[in-house]
């Protein structure tokens, strides 16, 4: 049979097509009522958008125009026909009787519909008609039989359906015999049959529309040269070959037909977790293409030796829809399904989203995940702590500044490093930081990264020691202002692990602080950052402007310049002081609350500056930041005269003001209310 696009009727009343066998390998059909449900509403939705179409168009209508008009006319009513297409088949001709073939992939489907269409045929009394196009040599062209019990049942089954029975009696039936209730088949092809006709017996759908514009692609895997036959016969078409089914293809040809029967059933459940994790999508095409770059992009990495453009390829298998088998197997794709399985079980939150394969993640996602995924593959029975800490160190290496600057290096990076790790037998992530990797991959293995890691595996022995300083930790790098970073929360408590007088570790002196931090910048607000300048010029570089002549200095207001601020070494020792004097202050009066310390802390600024320094104004007048609305100034001199402040990030006309003209005016503005 050649490959192609098929209607029902088209595929069933191919001339060399006797019977579409499911094999004994193949699983039972176990399609519940639900599936069947879900099928049928689709039809129904397809049938009846049809009528959006109907033209009612007579044959006297119609040979009024020349024959080549009609020809035009009536192409172009079927080319607006909406059909249902379900996908595609697998099969292979039979070695002994090539018009008998062996069905790999689309049972479920297959035997839906033709239970679907008999219902039809039989609701219409048009019996032997069904008869003369679905049976051949007084066998129905849909059979079990390299399965005793299913071949035997639905022999009789059907005839006695066809000749007028009652499917409520089918049970009482002689030839229904105590076995049967337990057969999985069986029962299915009775309960599923009862349900296409309480769905279907008052709707209007016809055996004309489930003929003519149910439709599938068919692909024999036998025959190798099909897959590029198809590939060409669809895009001909301006149909497109869906990567999975490309892949399966190719995957199928190269095993035996044992194998063939074994993998075409699994492909079919490992399909099945998409379609069931689709969200709005129509099918699981989008879901499982993805989920097979992930392993066509681990394996090029794996075997990036021989690619002296690694970066590249990886960036093209990415961007494109297309990609071949090459470097694949059955074996790997379910291994690493089985991988997924599991992760989607394990709560890992934004580590490993479901959505990953609902659209194509960010390529930054692919760094955390690809190593996941690998590490999972390899440890079976990781347990849901020993994944969360392995995804965990790579979801932070995903928020290091130069990640964006060069993503598929830094997720070739994360592969080639997972790789090595498991190669070593390595289970726990804390390992990381004392293997010789290390060595190799000090990008990825920063400073801190190693700090954190030993510290954990410095626990191990007292796991929960070790579980409550990630908790703690990982709280800590995922709020928004740090982005993986809490260095410098350890700076401001003084801890510091290289130094053997400040390595000592003090859990409740980093909680103070980090507790103090979070609760005052969680929204940074003008108080806070007059009271944080009472400590120190905190402000950063940030440009030039043209126009003034000077420097332009920030004093945090995105969250890139607040994270520029905190990871700055020299700024360091004012939010120290910041976070100390408001411990200590609200140690002393319990009852104060955060924005009363803050202006407490402005105020014994005040009393004591001067109105010579140009940060004076700042802390002094809440009017000088509020008029910068994204706390911007330009600097020409380093005094009050040579500071303008900007209402926005540029100076534009009626845009800035003068420091000390600003301050003079707002002064007797102040006085004059007062």
């Amino acid at each position: 049979m050649n490959p192609g696009r098929y209607t029902l009727k088209s595929f069933f009343t191919y001339q060399n097509l006797d019977q579409v066998l499911i094999p004994e390998i193949q699983r039972d059909y176990v399609w519940t009522t639900e599936n069947v449900g879900k099928l049928i509403k689709s039809l129904l939705e397809d049938f009846h958008e049809d009528d959006r179409y109907a033209v009612e168009v007579t044959s006297e209508k119609l040979n009024i125009f020349p024959p080549q008009v009609k020809d035009l006319f009536v192409r172009a009513l079927e080319q607006q026909k909406p059909f249902s297409n379900i996908g595609f088949l697998y099969a292979y001709s039979d070695s002994d009787d090539p018009n008998k073939y062996m069905l790999i992939d689309g049972q479920q489907r297959l035997t839906t519909l033709f239970l679907i269409l008999m219902f039809l045929y039989i609701r219409e009394g048009n019996q032997e008609k069904f008869r003369r196009g679905y049976f051949a040599n007084k066998l129905p062209k849909v059979d079990y039989k390299v399965r005793e019990n299913a071949h035997v049942f639905l022999i009789d089954y059907i005839g006695f359906l066809l000749g007028g029975g009652d499917i409520s009696q089918v049970k009482n039936q002689f030839w229904f015999y105590k076995s049967y209730e337990t057969d999985q088949t069986i029962t299915a092809f009775v309960s599923n049959y009862q349900h296409i006709i309480m769905l279907l017996n008052k709707q209007d759908l016809t055996t004309e529309y489930i003929e003519n514009q149910v439709e599938f692609w068919y692909f024999d895997t036998n025959k190798s040269e099909q897959g590029e036959d198809l590939y060409l016969y669809m895009n001909s078409r301006g149909e497109t070959v869906e990567t999975n089914e490309n892949i399966k293809a190719e995957l199928l040809q190269r095993r035996s037909d044992a194998d063939k029967q074994q993998y075409g059933l699994k492909w079919e459940e490992w399909q099945h977790l998409f379609w069931e994790n689709r969200d709005k999508s129509p099918t699981a095409d989008r879901g499982f293409n993805e989920f097979l770059r992930w392993i066509k992009m681990i394996e090029v990495v794996r075997d990036g030796k021989k690619d002296n453009n690694l970066t590249e390829t990886l960036r093209q298998l990415r961007e494109n829809d297309k990609f071949s088998s090459d470097g694949l197997t059955m074996e790997k794709v379910e291994s690493c399904y089985l991988a997924l399985k599991r992760l989607l079980a394990v709560d890992l939150g934004v580590m490993f989203d479901i959505a990953f394969l609902r659209k194509q993640p960010d390529i930054k996602d692919y760094i955390s995940l690809f190593p996941l995924l690998m590490f999972a593959e390899r440890y079976t029975d990781a347990s849901p702590s020993e994944l969360k800490r392995y995804v965990r160190f790579f979801y932070n290496v995903t928020r290091f500044e130069n990640v964006s600057k060069s993503p598929y290096q830094y997720m070739a990076q994360t592969v080639q490093m997972t790789a090595q790790f498991i190669a070593g037998r390595n289970r726990d992530v804390a390992r990381l930081a004392t293997s010789l990797l290390r060595l190799d991959y000090d990008n990825l293995l920063t400073k801190e990264e190693i700090w954190k890691l030993k510290m954990y595996a410095q626990a191990t022995g007292q796991e929960y020691y070790r579980t409550e300083l990630e908790d703690l930790f990982w709280e800590a790098e995922d709020f928004v202002l740090c982005n993986g970073r809490i260095r410098f929360l350890w700076e401001i408590m003084n801890f510091d692990p290289d130094n053997p007088k400040k390595a000592l570790f003090k859990k409740a002196t980093f909680i103070s602080f980090y507790q103090t931090f979070k609760q005052l910048f969680n929204n940074p607000n003008d108080i806070l950052r007059r009271a944080f300048l009472a400590k120190g010029d905190y402000s950063i570089a940030d440009g030039n402007s043209s126009i003034l002549g000077g420097s332009r200095w920030s004093f945090g207001q995105s969250l890139d310049s607040w994270r520029t601020i905190l990871h700055d070494e020299d700024k360091v020792r004012y939010l120290r002081a910041l976070l100390a004097d408001v411990i200590r202050r609200k140690r002393e009066n319990k009852t104060l609350t955060n924005p009363q310390v803050l202006k407490d802390i402005a105020d014994a600024y005040i009393s004591n500056g001067s109105e010579d320094e140009w940060i004076y104004h700042f802390i002094a007048n809440p009017g000088v930041l509020a008029y910068c609305q994204d706390k911007y100034i330009v600097l020409t001199d380093e005094n009050v005269d040579g500071i303008y402040l900007l209402s926005g990030k540029l100076a534009v006309v009626n845009g800035y003001e003068p420091l000390k003209k600003f301050a003079v005016k707002t002064a007797k503005q102040l006085a004059k209310a007062g």
